[in-house]
């Protein structure tokens, strides 16, 4: 899994562009990471990426967000879970979560979860983006499937 720094909110947003580039339908992405090391900024800059016209703002208390896809030939809505607010035995149990997690399998949608791994066991079908803190700002491991070429930039 490719590591990737990202030292600026620009180059979040340039990885965010890249990584929509690349993704298929149905996607699930799993983002784990401490506080304050991007998961929001990827994912906002996930959806702009993704032609979505309204705020994505963090769903922290009502914890999920939909969002229509206005021009992709295929992914039609964009969902956007915040378990920040949820111990891991509430992530793993609520219904909610769970149908979410289940309809993520929808070709016609993209699923974004911060705090997955509160889920305990991801979801096989998901891929695992793990954000840090590091000397040069940021950094993020994610699957090379998610990105266009073996190398950044």
């Amino acid at each position: 899994m490719p590591r990737v720094e990202v030292p600026t909110v620009a180059a979040t947003a340039a990885l965010a562009q890249q990584v929509a580039a690349t993704l298929p339908s149905g996607a699930l992405l799993l983002l784990s990471g401490e506080m304050g090391t991007g998961k929001t900024v990827f994912t906002q800059s996930l959806a702009a990426a993704l032609e979505i016209k309204e705020p994505v703002t963090s769903p922290t208390f009502t914890i999920v967000g939909e969002y229509a896809v206005p021009a992709h030939s295929t992914i039609t809505t964009f969902v956007h879970v915040d378990l920040y607010r949820l111990s891991p035995e509430q992530a793993v149990s609520d219904p909610l979560v769970a149908e979410l997690v289940a309809l993520s399998q929808d070709p016609r949608r993209v699923t974004v979860i911060e705090w997955a791994d509160k889920l305990g066991s991801p979801p096989a079908h998901g891929y695992k983006l793990q954000f840090a803190h590091a000397t040069t700002g940021r950094v993020i491991d994610l699957p090379d499937k998610l990105l266009s070429s073996p190398t950044y930039g």
